[in-house]
This record gives C-alpha cells, structure tokens and sequence, in this order.
C-alpha cells in the first residue's frame, strides 16, 4: 500500500467518524437529555455509547497516522478553494466582536467606582481581561479574513493565527467559570473538546503556512479536529433548535466553532482528492509509447546520415 492510498485511508477515516460521532451525540441530545438537570436522563444507553465511541476514535485518531505512515513528508498550505471557508469563522467572530466590546464600558464604571476600595484590584482585572478578550477577537477576525482573500500569507497571518488561539484560551476559560451550567455537563465537555481540536487545528494550519508541517502530527491533528468539532457544534446546535435545552440560544463561540469545523473538512476533502491525482496505466503507455517512437526515429535519422 502506497502513501497515497493510507492517506487517504485516514482522510475517509476521520471524515466518517466526525458524521458518526455527531449523530450518535445528537441521539444522545435529542432523547436521552434531560434539559432540567442538564444531564443526560440515568440509565440511557445512547450516551454510554457515544461517549464510548468519541474516546476510541480519538485514540485511534492519535495513533493511527504515526502508524501507518511510513515517511514523514511536508505539508502544503491550503489551497484558494479552501481558504475561501474561512469566511464563516470571520463572519462570526466579527459578530463576535460587538457582544465582546459591550460589557467593557460597565465594568470601566464600576472599576471607577471601586476605585479606591479593596476591591479595586478585581475591578481592575475585569476590564484587562474582557479589553484582553476583545483584541483577541479582533485578531481572531482578521486572521480569518487574510487566510480567506489574501493571495499570498505570510509573518502576519501566522501572528494572528497566534491571536486565535489567545481567543479560544479566553473562550474556555469563560465557559469554565460559567457556574450556571454544571462542570460535569457533557455540554461543557464536548465543547472544550471543540476549543481544544480548533486549537490542534490551528497550529497545523499556522506550521502548514510556514512551511514546516509534517504529515503525521498533521493528519493528527486534522483528524481529531473534524471529530471534536462536530461532535461540540452540530448536536448542540441542532438540539437547541429542536428545543431539547432550557436554554436554547446559539452562543456565538459555538457559531465560530462551526465555521472552523467547516473549514477543516473542506481541507481533508481536498487533500482527499490531491490523493487521486495520479498517473493511470493508460496514460503511463501512451508516454511510453510516444517516447519510444520518438527514439526509434532518431535511430533512423542517425544511420540515414552519411559518414
């Protein structure tokens, strides 16, 4: 079995456990959920298998490149079909940008307020964080925007990929202090699972654009992003429009989230589709054949020629 043929064995892989994955958990969501709890109901069956099936796979996706993959070989950047789907995690992060911005005036007017109180640190801290948080989303956006309609990246495309993943550290750490929702909830989980593979994908993407990805830690990384994406996204979004949760608004990270999950497939179907650009066995004989013609009349020409 040739390089091309595993690796595309991985590419089908992971593409078809991130659509399993996502359906068993959305079954999971739509009927075994019990949205007053925001657990799953005692004694259902689905989620012990969805959940059985995200950790083989993510093991499997950890090992398997490392595996079968007999060189390790570079990796190119994206191509411009690709890149164009990076206008959805832009789209929302811009989004994104309002919903960040807002709350810092208020906590400006009570950090003025505390001011002189022992409080005044917290204060203080709170406005450092949520501007911290607003300039990371800024960043976050423009990177999108560059990898999108750029022609050429460079140094700073790479510096705000780095922003991004400034944005998704904040992200997670806002969702892990969120007390309203249980730390248990496989919500919460699932979703830092979706912060954590868009985090591996976007170092793949950054090493990719400099030049120095390697194949095997790629592969890795492309293919637990596909499954921990579209495990955190898709069920979560569609269960809250079929109203399986209390609280059925579509947060804004998990909009981001999407559109990078959508990015990272489009990126495995066409490295899938740069696996099948081969040479046939018809087209091996014809150049072949019109090589050998080629020399059988240089050969005559050569004896025609007088001494």
């Amino acid at each position: 079995m040739n390089s091309s043929n595993k690796r595309s064995i991985i590419l089908i892989l992971s593409l078809t456990g991130g659509l399993l994955g996502a359906v068993l958990r959305l079954m999971s969501v739509l009927f075994a959920y019990d949205k007053e709890i925001s657990y799953y109901s005692s004694g259902a069956i689905l989620p012990i298998i969805s959940n059985a099936f995200f950790a083989l796979a993510a093991i499997g996706f950890i090992l398997l490149p490392f595996l079968i993959l007999c060189k390790d070989e570079s990796v190119c950047e994206p191509c411009r079909t690709v890149r164009y789907t990076a206008v959805l995690p832009a789209l929302a992060l811009v989004c994104q940008i309002y919903f960040a911005a807002t709350p810092i005036p208020e906590a400006i007017k009570i950090m003025n307020m505390y001011a002189s109180s022992e409080q005044a640190v917290a204060a203080a801290l709170e406005v450092f964080t949520l501007t911290l948080a607003l300039f990371a989303t800024v960043i976050s956006a423009v990177f999108f925007v560059s990898l999108a309609i750029s022609r050429k990246t460079g140094n700073g495309t790479v510096l705000c990929g780095v922003g991004f993943i400034l944005w998704i550290a904040l992200a997670w750490m806002e969702s892990y202090t969120d007390f309203l929702v249980p730390m248990n909830s496989p919500d919460k989980l699932f979703l830092h699972f979706g912060y954590v593979g868009a985090a591996l994908l976007t170092v793949g993407e950054l090493r990719a654009i400099c030049g120095t990805a390697k194949e095997k830690s790629y592969y890795c990384y492309l293919s637990l992003s596909i499954l921990t994406l579209s495990s955190a996204t898709l069920p979560a979004i569609i269960g809250k429009l079929c109203g399986a949760y209390a609280d059925n608004s579509v947060k804004m990270p998990e909009l981001v989230l999407l559109g990078v999950l959508i990015y990272a497939v489009a990126r495995a179907v066409f490295l899938l589709k740069e696996q099948d650009v081969v040479p046939t066995p018809d087209a091996d004989e014809e150049n072949t054949s019109d090589a050998c013609a080629e020399l059988t009349e240089q050969v005559h020409t050569d004896t025609a020629d007088p001494q």
